[in-house]
């Protein structure tokens, strides 16, 4: 018989919140983002993926009480989707942002490090 999953609400209620965030720092058009003065925030365009992503699958991670290895990847390989769909929706759905592969990239990154970071220790005494 498998226990039934366990929702931590302020995590999944922060991941939800977060995940809007991101798409709103993804699809605004840049003048919008200049107009609220938050250009100087995301000059330093690839770090700023790894840390909303990074943070994106942290807090769904921590979504879940008594969360395994096997979660943690379900959670870093969601974030990586929605950094993936995000770039799409800039390519579709935008004139002021483009897609960029290397955008993508440095989501992939700041997934895998939070993985790192998290991941059972493998340590031979």
């Amino acid at each position: 018989m498998t226990k039934p999953i366990t929702i931590s609400k302020p995590y999944i209620a922060l991941a939800t919140v977060w995940a809007m965030f991101i798409l709103f720092a993804t699809i605004a058009n840049v003048q919008t983002l200049a107009a609220l003065r938050l250009s100087d925030l995301f000059a330093f365009d690839k770090p700023i993926h790894m840390v909303l992503f990074g943070t994106q699958a942290w807090l769904i991670y921590r979504s879940k009480k008594q969360a395994g290895n096997t979660f943690l990847t379900t959670a870093c390989i969601a974030s990586f989707t929605y950094g993936i769909l995000t770039e799409l929706l800039q390519a579709w759905l935008t004139t002021t942002r483009f897609f960029d592969y290397f955008d993508m990239l440095a989501n992939g990154l700041g997934c895998v490090v939070v993985w790192w970071r998290l991941r059972p220790s493998k340590r031979v005494v």
